[in-house]
């Protein structure tokens, strides 16, 4: 494998890992019964913290064809717990929603971009970052 191809695997293998962190967690969390009843104190969110246009899923893949596109969802979660606000992932920095047209990434190999920010949406359910512990 050559060195560019190695270094392209690994930042594919890191970036995959981020993206699905998330789904890996909340498929590992604590079995819920079918009895077990919802507890009104714990909320969880589920905002859209982004848009990734992929351009090369064979990044991710070496079996998908090189220049294959496909579009990533960045989502984060805020979960209100009796003991604490933890937000899962702050998604794309906010400052690429202020870009019309968002940001290229990896040299190409990634649009990011920002409809709404995590900033505004937090505030529309009255959170303020200092409330995240």
């Amino acid at each position: 494998m050559t060195s560019a191809r190695a270094k392209r695997t690994g930042l594919a293998h890191l970036l995959l890992a981020l993206l699905t962190l998330p789904a890996i967690a909340a498929c590992t969390g604590a079995n819920v019964s079918a009895t077990a009843k919802p507890n009104p104190a714990v909320k969880l969110y589920v905002m859209d913290c982004g848009h990734i246009e992929a351009r090369d899923l064979s990044l991710f893949n070496p079996l998908i064809a090189p220049g294959t596109s496909g579009d990533l969802a960045n989502p984060c979660y805020l979960i209100q717990h009796p003991r604490g606000t933890m937000l899962w992932d702050a998604g794309i920095d906010d400052a690429v929603g202020a870009l019309d047209d968002g940001i290229e990434v990896f040299g190409g190999a990634f649009h990011m971009s920002v409809k709404k920010t995590l900033a505004s949406q937090l505030a529309e359910i009255g959170v303020t970052p200092e409330d995240i512990d």
